[in-house]
């Protein structure tokens, strides 16, 4: 039996930063798993501009269904396109760029919930321009939530086959951390994680350790 493809959205993150050569990288590499398929929220001269400086062996290829994705191409870099309107210098983030990073999230988001895509991959922001723009959020985290159309109290999972983990805080400098920690946060993130060990991930009876 054929196993579907799986489509994954991968946000362009900041432009200033590794997100473009990562991604880039991960996709030339060919180590992605066979049933995935990669499409990229980013502006195609961004791609074109690292492409240009370092390697130019891949096709970029401009993917207009946003829905069921039937004019993805293999062996190339996949792209619905978003506009970035101002000029990118690697390695020097720029308050200017923040629509653009906000953008990517957003249409990433949108696309997901309105799609067959199965998820969203986050590259790198810079938290610093963001919030010095305006963007009241302590990161990804937090800010996906307020975009689910369930509204749910959003957590951060670092998973492996072993182990399975939530940080009770995140993206807070450490001296803030003991006056977070309560005993409802506690109880929140212990029912959250059973909440989600069961139906994402199929095990019937977590174990839990705090």
């Amino acid at each position: 039996m054929t196993r579907l493809k799986k489509v994954i959205l991968i946000t362009a993150g900041d432009p200033a930063s590794i997100s473009t050569e990562i991604t880039i990288k991960a996709i030339e590499t060919k180590k992605i798993d066979k049933n995935i398929r990669v499409v990229v929220i980013t502006d195609p001269y961004l791609v074109k501009k690292y492409l240009t400086k370092f390697t130019n062996h891949i096709e970029i290829h401009q993917v207009e269904d946003r829905i069921n994705f039937t004019d993805y191409k293999d062996n190339c870099i996949n792209i619905i396109a978003i506009k970035l309107s101002n000029k990118v210098k690697f390695g020097e983030p720029n308050v200017n760029h923040f629509s653009f990073i906000k953008s990517s999230i957003v249409t990433s988001t949108n696309i997901c919930m309105n799609s067959i895509a199965s998820g969203i991959v986050t590259n790198p922001i810079n938290k610093y321009i963001m919030q010095k723009s305006g963007f009241n959020f302590e990161g990804h985290t937090d800010y996906l939530g307020t975009l689910s159309k369930k509204k749910k109290n959003p957590v951060m999972m670092l998973v492996n086959n072993e182990l399975k983990t939530i940080p009770l805080t995140i993206h807070v400098p450490i001296e803030r951390v003991p006056k977070l920690i309560t005993k409802d946060l506690i109880f929140t993130k212990i029912k959250i994680a059973v909440e989600d060990l069961k139906n994402f991930f199929n095990i019937k009876n977590p174990r839990i350790i705090v």
